[in-house]
């Protein structure tokens, strides 16, 4: 050993020789050196759960204490003790609300069956009555059929039709009581039958209607005297079972546009095959005392949906729970649907369906990840339909809604009884207010005109209210 400082030095005695170089004068020393043990080097340490590290000679993956001896320069040793544990494994618990269905249907409302082929003429001129003839929407609804339009004989067309020109309507006899009668000789009828793979909805009855004196019956020169009846109504039946029953609507004295909304009534909903039985009556003649009760028709259509989807909504949510590990946890999500990884926290919500994949990590930096699925919820519900009931008065009468369909511009033709002020709004089939607007009616004629070309193409229900009734149109918006 040569150097003036010495380390690592083991226990013994140990001489030193000291030489001047100049004077070549020696000196010399013994020191007995008895240096303190090493003491053992003591470490904690962990790791995770299926994890192991190198102790004692081998791969370690269980909880203990673990020596490993180093054998040091000078013949010295060092004992490290190692205290090893393994963190309890991260058990996640994951509580599941899957996504609801969405209870509005996509409902794709359509014309779905029409009666107006042709202008129906009178058995005296030329015996047309093509117009009895259904004409289905076979594009959208190829599954449907339909009965002709089935009338008391000897009924003619009488009136000048809609739509004006040579073209007539069709007339139908009026029922003598002031009062309605169920399933009267005297009703129009006709029937529907949806397919046995159909799933839909019918949403509304349309037709034009007129009653009024004198008559024009064609082939027949002059005028004739028509006691004409004052009040309407319309029954249907769903597999012979009656499922509307609703009279005492006026009549109008000039071709006048009806709706009669059914969206609300979840008995006009399907599925597979149905026979829907539709009457139309007329009754309570006004009383001029003439023999003959005409009702006059035209244009007579039924529109819904022949088939409609409902989706899920995103309304799931997934809790979680852990245990194990050590700490607090650190909780990071990603939807695999679209790679999204910005939610976080042990509780999610407004969650669509599909998987998630969540990753807990606790303070020692263990994680463990596990997959959550939120199911389809395969949705079959009936489809809801905004509540838009038609009600009739006398106040105002002989509302006529056109152009429609229209490509923007709409007007709006009415009478009115009396002097009152009129709210005229326009929603959409989900019952969102899309428009609003108060105006002043004056006794007799009145006319408004309103341009809706700003808003997205579609059905809209327009609404006339006075007081504490209304009148309902479903307009087209092209």
């Amino acid at each position: 050993l040569i150097g003036p400082n010495l380390t690592d030095l083991c226990p013994g005695e140990y001489c030193v020789v000291v030489t001047d170089l100049v004077s070549g004068c020696i000196d010399s020393v013994c020191i007995d050196i008895n240096p303190t043990q090493i003491n053992n080097t003591i470490v904690n340490e962990s790791i995770c759960s299926g994890d192991s590290i190198f102790l004692a000679g081998a791969y370690q993956n269980v909880s203990g204490t673990y020596y490993d001896t180093l054998a040091l320069s000078g013949g010295c040793i060092s004992v490290i003790q190692t205290n090893l544990t393994v963190n309890a494994p991260l058990v996640i618990s994951t509580t599941v609300v899957d996504p609801s269905c969405d209870p509005n249907a996509n409902c794709n409302i359509v014309r779905m069956v029409e009666w107006n082929d042709a202008n129906c003429l009178a058995y005296s001129h030329s015996s047309d009555y093509s117009e009895f003839t259904p004409i289905i929407n076979n594009a959208d609804c190829s599954n449907i059929t339909a009965s002709n339009l089935d009338r008391n004989s000897g009924g003619h067309s009488c009136n000048t039709g809609r739509s004006g020109g040579n073209g007539m309507g069709f007339c139908i006899g009026g029922l003598d009581s002031p009062n309605y009668v169920a399933n009267d000789s005297k009703a129009l009828r006709f029937s529907i039958t949806t397919g046995a793979s159909d799933n839909g909805k019918i949403t509304s009855l349309n037709f034009y209607e007129l009653s009024t004196s004198p008559i024009y019956q064609n082939g027949i020169s002059g005028s004739l005297t028509n006691d004409y009846p004052t009040k309407y109504g319309v029954r249907v039946l769903k597999d012979g079972v009656e499922i509307f029953n609703q009279s005492n609507y006026n009549t109008s004295q000039h071709w006048s546009l009806e709706s009669i909304d059914f969206a609300s009534n979840s008995d006009f909903a399907y599925s597979g095959s149905v026979v829907f039985d539709f009457e139309l009556f007329a009754y309570s003649p006004v009383g001029n005392g003439y023999s003959r009760n005409i009702w006059d028709l035209d244009e007579i259509y039924v529109e819904g949906c022949c088939t409609y989807s409902v989706g899920a909504l995103c309304d799931g949510s997934i809790n979680t729970t852990v245990t194990g590990g050590t700490g607090s946890y650190n909780y990071s999500w990603t939807d695999l649907s679209n790679g999204s990884g910005n939610l976080t926290g042990p509780n999610i919500s407004g969650l669509c369906k599909g998987d998630y994949q969540l990753t807990v990590t606790d303070a020692d930096g263990c994680s463990q990840t596990t997959l959550v699925n939120l199911a389809d919820p395969a949705c079959t519900a009936t489809p809801r339909f905004a509540n838009f009931n038609e009600t009739k008065t006398s106040v105002m009468s002989d509302m006529v809604v056109y152009p429609n369909p229209s490509l923007g511009m709409v007007n709006i033709r009415f009478e009115s009884s009396s002097n009152i002020q009129a709210e005229i709004s326009l929603m959409d089939l989900t019952g969102r207010l899309v428009f609003n607007n108060k105006i002043d009616l004056v006794e007799g004629h009145n006319h408004a005109s309103y341009n809706f070309e700003h808003l997205p193409k579609g059905v809209y229900i327009l609404k006339s209210a006075w007081g504490n009734d209304f009148k309902t149109f479903r307009v087209v918006i092209q």
